[in-house]
């Protein structure tokens, strides 16, 4: 009930609302998926000995570069790094229209994250 304390007034009604938020996240999908960060021995079809060099295959497969579109054919993987994190060119709204949760779940196991901040896909170096 996500919009349920915008319509209650009573205080109690909406402590009772925001526990129920809490325990709804902690048991929510992300526990699951976070067991699977960096377990690329889970993987089971591996275009790649290397999880990073898997990733960016997958991620090529799935949103190969635009050819005959200026400024859309970027060739390089890398869109940037700062400190000990880069960032990957892919558009995650374009990738959120192809991929599979299975695909998302394998991403995962090979260390790529979804940065908030910058809604961009990103790794740990």
């Amino acid at each position: 009930m996500a919009f349920g304390n915008s319509i209650h007034n009573d205080e109690d009604e909406d402590d009772k609302n925001e526990e129920n938020n809490d325990n709804e996240e902690d048991d929510g999908d992300r526990e699951p998926y976070q067991e699977d960060f960096l377990k690329f021995d889970r993987v089971e079809n591996k275009l790649s000995a290397r999880a990073d060099v898997h990733a960016f295959i997958l991620l090529d497969k799935l949103l190969p570069p635009k050819e005959n579109c200026p400024g859309c054919g970027i060739s390089d993987m890398i869109a940037g790094a700062d400190h000990d994190i880069v960032y990957l060119e892919t558009d995650a709204e374009e990738l959120a229209k192809v991929i599979t949760m299975d695909q998302i779940i394998e991403l995962i196991r090979c260390g790529v994250m979804l940065d908030p901040e910058t809604d961009s896909l990103s790794m740990f170096v």
